[in-house]
């Protein structure tokens, strides 16, 4: 079944994720999914859908779709959510 909420975030930093994760753990409307847009993707993919799963938060972990090299541009981060 499709949830109600589907909340995006775009990260782009090595850390902070155990943060996200507990938050929205812990909330009490729990129809929602988390889209996380990574721009290290490559490099964590498994060890944020372990974090995931552990959370219990339905989560899709999905790298940008367009990659600006050094440059961290939020506006193609939530292009990609939204797609």
């Amino acid at each position: 079944m499709k949830p109600i909420v589907s909340v995006l975030q775009p990260v782009f930093r090595p850390g902070g994720l155990d943060i996200s994760f507990s938050g929205l753990r812990d909330q009490t409307f729990q129809d929602f999914e988390l889209i996380l847009v990574d721009a290290r993707y490559e490099k964590r993919h498994d060890a944020v859908m372990a974090l995931a799963r552990k959370s219990g938060v339905r989560t899709i972990h999905v790298p940008e779709h367009r990659r600006n090299g050094k440059f961290a541009v939020t506006a193609a981060a939530w292009n990609t959510g939204f797609m």
